[in-house]
């Protein structure tokens, strides 16, 4: 089985994390017999890309005879429709849509730049879904946001569940420099990202009437990610919007309590996990959440929350083969049983370019 991804988040050379879920994605796949090239359309060099780039995906396109398109974002789903109409090609399109300014109104760019407005335009995301064949989505409320009726499957991201693991608080503290003896809360995300809701956060702090250190990130490496989030008695995200956020679960996966606003699949993630606390954007019960989470000691067990949940890039890769099997078949009645199916090299993956000349 052979997939083109179509995606403008990968990591390179001025960013190694960005769009890293990505390429462990691809690995995982790979990891799992399937070959992968990778068209990476870098909007970090400029939003004219999207145009630039049409040449190398059409040559990727009618050169790789590929069983499944998979376009990783909306702006890539149109991108790949569009070209495979006028080259002619029949190859399946796959979107997977976790784009959660969906669940925000348009009018939150209104005041930012064209670019930045396109990203809440909800027209655009509903093009995309419906030029494809399939849609993946990591929430299945997208969805119905968007108004999409069409074949979906509800896959959210994996987690890499051997980087972030439990591991010794004190020593995670000395390692970075932090207080050992201080209550400590992680805030992942960048105060300076207004959609993070880092001010309701600061609201619920004043509601605390506990003295903590605070830890903002923003900045920080993917690799020492781990190192922050056990290090912290708490992992708190005050989103106003998410799709499926990968660092509740990976602070999860770190057996680290979590507190998140009710956003996008999170509360269904939770369950009853203990350790885990879904709350909304009120400042006092953000403050109420967190004095729970704070009182908690030891394992949480929400690790094993996100090992039975199916979360590991090995299973998110086993069920994406699965759909790529399903559209593939839809699409050529003759093709093989998996069972019948040679197993790849795990060399056989390829970046049709990284956005960098290439």
């Amino acid at each position: 089985m052979k997939i083109l991804t179509v995606t403008n988040m990968y990591p390179f050379a001025g960013e190694r994390y960005y769009g890293s879920f990505v390429r462990e994605h691809v690995e995982a796949l790979v990891g799992d017999g399937v070959e992968v090239d990778v068209v990476f359309v870098n909007p970090r060099e400029g939003k004219l890309k999207y145009l630039t780039e049409m040449p190398r995906l059409a040559r990727a396109m009618r050169a790789g005879h590929y069983d499944v398109l998979h376009a990783q974002h909306s702006y890539c789903a149109v991108q790949t429709a569009g070209l495979r109409s006028f080259l002619g090609v029949d190859t399946p399109l796959l979107f997977t849509i976790h784009e959660g300014e969906a669940y925000s109104s348009s009018r939150a760019g209104r005041s930012t730049t064209l670019t930045k407005r396109l990203a809440y335009w909800k027209r655009l995301k509903r093009l995309a879904l419906d030029l494809s064949d399939h849609v993946v989505t990591v929430d299945e409320r997208l969805l119905a946001v968007l108004d999409y009726r069409g074949p979906y499957s509800v896959i959210a991201p994996a987690v890499d569940t051997e980087l972030f693991r439990p591991m010794d608080r004190v020593e995670c503290r000395r390692r970075l420099g932090l207080p050992v003896e201080e209550e400590i809360l992680f805030f992942p995300a960048s105060a300076a990202r207004p959609e993070k809701g880092a001010d309701v956060f600061k609201m619920a702090l004043a509601c605390l009437d506990r003295k903590v250190h605070v830890v903002y990130g923003g900045q920080i490496e993917r690799a020492e990610m781990p190192l922050y989030m056990n290090a912290a008695e708490v992992v708190v995200q005050t989103s106003h919007f998410e799709a499926s956020p990968m660092v509740v679960k990976e602070a999860m996966a770190c057996d680290t309590p979590v507190v998140s606003t009710d956003v996008g699949d999170v509360s269904a993630l939770f369950g009853v996990a203990p350790g885990c606390f879904c709350t909304d954007r009120d400042p006092q019960r953000i403050a109420a959440a967190l004095r729970q989470a704070l009182e908690l000691r030891g394992p949480v067990g929400a690790r094993e929350r996100v090992l039975a949940s199916g979360l590991s890039p090995t299973s998110v890769a086993g069920r994406y083969r699965k759909v790529y099997r399903e559209m593939s078949r839809a699409n050529r009645p003759d093709i093989a049983e998996e069972s019948n199916e040679l197993p790849v090299d795990s060399d056989q993956k390829s970046v049709v370019g990284c956005g960098e000349g290439n």
